[in-house]
């Protein structure tokens, strides 16, 4: 899949600052970036983060920062999505997990 990060160079900036706040072990692309029909300040950057374990509420709050960071000094990150799945909750789609959308963290099944 060829998710053409030359056309969202903010989600590989997000990637590569996630992966030690929340202990990121896989990203996957979800919507129009998983689809191949993604359109530049058109689409959501729909994104879901397996992570090792379920965050603390200090990782959690690092999370918020990162995410509230990356929107104000890139305007592409404000439709970044991301749902973040502890490993051991990957295959019981009822969880709500912590994700970040819409400018707020809240939990929502996958």
């Amino acid at each position: 899949m060829d998710l053409r990060l030359d056309q969202t160079p903010v989600v590989a900036a997000f990637a590569e600052a996630v992966r030690p706040i929340a202990d990121v072990i896989g990203f996957y692309a979800g919507g129009s970036l998983a689809a191949g029909d993604f359109q530049p300040g058109i689409s959501d950057l729909d994104l879901a983060a397996v992570i090792a374990t379920n965050l603390d509420d200090r990782s959690r709050e690092h999370l918020r920062e990162l995410h509230e960071v990356t929107r104000r000094e890139d305007p592409s990150a404000a439709k970044l999505h991301c749902v973040y799945v502890p490993q051991r909750e990957v295959v019981d789609i009822h969880i709500a997990h912590l994700t970040w959308a819409h400018g707020e963290l809240y939990r929502r099944p996958l």
